[in-house]
């Protein structure tokens, strides 16, 4: 049977995975999520929405209409924008901004964001480092465990500006999970939220690798 409160927790998803929840809502998404298969696949393909709105530029005049964002993002950031708009009646979140600058800016997948625009980190179950392909520090990555999974931030640097780049999360089985997409911005370092269906102690390896699939940072342990 559906739960009654579904929709009510799916109008959540957008700012659970910006960080714009309080504990209590979180703990109660993640309650949720663990019993509804749906809210686990929208958190899936909502754990990227967080990769391009600092990278966002406005669209250009002679963009080609695929550029434009999709039905599925549109309806998303509208949740976005409902459910922060609940949380500042809540005196909880101060990330409002964000939903609209994205819609301005026709992104279309994942969040990309400075260190300090990211409200209060959740507890980390496991950090790991990441070494670039010339043996240099790439970052860090914090795994954080959850009822459907793990959720990835990932704190990056010196990695190839302009390049579209993805999270890919091996489990010691070779099961591979892409976790996050974005592009690189020439600012360093950022930060990107994902998520995969991985328990954390299953994580094997995390390879950010270029969308031909070479490694250019690798983090394992």
């Amino acid at each position: 049977m559906t739960d009654p409160g579904h929709e009510h927790y799916r109008h959540l998803l957008g700012a659970y995975v910006l960080g714009g929840l309080d504990p209590a809502d979180r703990a109660a998404v993640d309650a949720h999520a663990a019993d509804c298969a749906a809210c686990r696949r929208e958190l899936a393909e909502f754990s990227v929405v967080p990769s391009l709105l600092a990278t966002a530029e406005v669209p250009r005049e002679d963009s080609p209409a695929t550029e434009r964002p999709s039905v599925a993002l549109r309806e998303t950031l509208r949740a976005v924008t409902a459910a922060r708009a609940a949380q500042r009646r809540r005196r909880v979140a101060a990330t409002a901004g964000l939903a609209s600058a994205a819609l301005a800016a026709g992104i279309a997948l994942g969040f990309v964001a400075h260190p300090a625009d990211r409200p209060g980190a959740p507890a980390t179950d496991r950090a790991i480092a990441l070494t670039t392909a010339s043996g240099t520090s790439g970052g860090t990555i914090d795994l954080t465990s959850k009822p459907w999974g793990t959720e990835l931030h990932l704190t990056l640097r010196d990695l190839p500006a302009g390049q579209r780049l993805t999270a890919m999360v091996l489990g010691p089985d070779g099961q591979a999970e892409p976790a996050a997409t974005w592009t690189t911005p020439s600012v360093s370092p950022i930060r990107v939220t994902g998520a995969v269906s991985l328990r954390t102690d299953t994580v094997h390896r995390i390879e950010i690798r270029t969308d031909n699939g070479t490694p250019v940072a690798v983090a394992t342990g």
